[in-house]
């Protein structure tokens, strides 16, 4: 199909049917914009629309392709060319689609990935560790050997050698979890008419759903609760009931919840005891009814 001859039988026929370059363009559906592109020879008709054009115009369809009337031949050599046109229309088309939709797949995987990568590189790196026997023998020893009770009204042990042991230091020297499961601290506050030590978790803004964002276990807190609860109550000798105060959550735990678990032989057993029984709900439950 050539542009221009094309484009001058379209200008001829439009004007001999007294249409202007909008009566025609609403006939098949196009803009007057293509229609005036058509006849300035800057492009062809879609091959859709030959049989409504010349329809409309009132001639052959091979007098539209050419510019005239011609023999079989030229005819089908004018149709291969406009298919092969249209046909390298398409083709281009679709790769740009493909294009676009790969570049678009790419930036969205690739979001995707930074955002795991975020989350499990904090999973990974922040994840807390359970107190170890090694930290709780120590600690035990070091009571002993300076002959301290830790209580509600005495709440630091000095030692011979300088250096001291306060209850309000407890998670520094044991690592408790609860203190790791924000990067705040949290509030502690003793109640010594009801022998109980009250911890606002997180402040007033942490909710307990938010504290299980970002760990593995999902039962993380109340497994960081059991733990602090048990070392609390070992080594405060007059501590009766602890307060776990959440945003939206207050848990209440009591000694005699405990009283099967805090013996003599709890650290050298404390692997078996408490850090085994952990995966069990059963378990974590019974402490906080």
């Amino acid at each position: 199909m050539e542009a221009e001859k094309t484009g001058r039988i379209i200008l001829e026929k439009r004007k001999e049917k007294n249409l202007t370059q909008k009566d025609l363009a609403n006939k098949i559906n196009v803009s007057d914009k293509t229609v005036s592109k058509w006849e300035r020879g800057r492009g062809c008709p879609d091959i859709s629309l030959l049989i409504p054009l010349s329809k409309e115009l009132d001639i052959s369809i091979y007098k539209l392709l050419g510019g005239e009337e011609m023999e079989e031949k030229s005819v089908d050599k004018v149709i291969k060319n406009t298919i092969d046109i249209t046909s390298k229309k398409l083709k281009r088309q679709k790769i740009l689609d493909y294009t676009i939709i790969g570049l678009c797949s790419l930036i969205l995987i690739s979001i995707i990935l930074f955002w795991l990568f975020i989350n499990f590189h904090y999973l990974i790196t922040h994840k807390p560790k359970n107190v170890s026997q090694k930290d709780l023998v120590f600690f035990n020893n070091y009571l002993k050997e300076n002959n301290c009770t830790l209580t509600l009204d005495n709440q630091i042990c000095e030692g011979k050698d300088g250096t001291a042991k306060v209850i309000s230091s407890m998670e520094y020297d044991l690592k408790l979890p609860m203190w790791q499961v924000t990067k705040t601290h949290y509030g502690f506050k003793v109640d010594k008419e009801e022998n109980k030590i009250i911890f606002n978790v997180g402040g007033n803004t942490l909710l307990e759903k938010e504290v299980n964002k970002y760990r593995f276990d999902k039962l993380y807190t109340k497994k960081s609760m059991i733990i602090n609860s048990i070392v609390l109550f070992t080594f405060i000798q007059d501590l009766e009931l602890i307060e776990f105060n959440f945003k939206d959550n207050t848990y209440l735990l009591n000694r005699d919840s405990f009283n099967n678990i805090l013996s003599d032989d709890l650290f050298n057993n404390w692997k078996d005891k408490v850090i085994n029984n952990l995966s069990n709900k059963e378990f974590l439950n019974s402490f906080l009814k």
